[in-house]
Order: structure tokens, then C-alpha cells, then sequence
């Protein structure tokens, strides 16, 4: 309730909260977002970073993860699924404002990284499908 008093009052639009991670889900494939905020911890099995794997494997959203516990390897899973930015509560405007803003600063060289890896990935597996068709034993005649 305070997070999205202080997002209005700074000028951003909160289109849409959720609860757990399949309404994350779908929120963010129906809705037009700049920006996620999205809590590790979720309602359901599913948590906020595996949500967020699946929301950036269909496009380009800046995710900044938000969580009670700073654990190295939860942060590390949420950067590894994509997030731009991991922030712990308490959440305050003095903290989440600026950094809210400097995502968003980045946000598009952060797209062209993404589109980038991607592109780089799709090359991979097309390199190894070729390796493996050219080391193959030829066809005997």
C-alpha cells in the first residue's frame, strides 16, 4: 500500500499488482509495462524470479526484484533470469525512487544486451547443429 503511494506520488503508474506469480505472469504478458517490481516471494509455488524468467523469455521488460532476505544465491538466480536490479526491504522512496529511475535510464541498452545474448544463442546452437552435421562419418557409397 505505501510502495504504491509512493510510485504515484513520483509520477509512476502502477497498472497492476499481483499476488502470485502466474497473475505476475499474466499481467505482464497483457498489459503494456515499462517497468516490473516483482517480489521474489510469491503466493503459490512459483516464485518472483522464476516469474520473471518466464515473463523475459517472450520479451524485454526492466525487472527490478524486491526481497526481504539478501541471500548471494537468490541474487544471483534473479539476475541470471534477468532482472536489472535487486533492492531489500525495507523499501523506502529514498532508495527505490533513484534506483527506479536509473533502471529505466538504462533500460535501453539493457534491451540491446538482451536481443544481443539472444541473437548469439540462436548463432550457438546454429554453429553446433552445423559442427555436428560436418563431423559426422560422410555416407558411404
Amino acid at each position: 500500500m505505501m510502495l504504491r503511494k509512493a510510485l504515484r506520488s513520483n509520477g509512476y503508474a502502477v497498472v497492476g499488482e499481483a499476488a502470485s506469480a502466474h497473475e505476475a505472469i499474466q499481467i505482464a504478458t497483457t498489459i503494456p509495462l515499462d517497468l516490473i517490481l516483482m517480489d521474489v516471494n510469491l503466493q503459490g509455488p512459483m516464485d518472483g524470479i522464476e516469474a520473471v524468467r518466464q515473463i523475459l523469455s517472450d520479451r524485454f521488460i526492466p525487472v527490478v526484484m524486491v526481497s526481504a532476505l539478501i541471500d548471494q544465491e537468490q541474487v544471483q538466480r534473479a539476475f541470471e533470469a534477468g532482472a536489472c536490479a535487486y533492492i531489500s526491504k525495507p523499501v523506502t522512496s529514498q532508495n527505490l525512487i533513484p534506483m527506479l529511475a536509473a533502471v529505466l535510464a538504462q533500460a535501453p541498452v539493457a534491451q540491446n544486451v538482451a536481443e544481443v545474448r539472444e541473437r548469439f544463442d540462436a548463432a550457438s546452437a546454429n554453429s553446433l547443429s552445423l559442427e555436428r552435421a560436418m563431423s559426422s562419418d560422410p555416407p558411404l557409397l
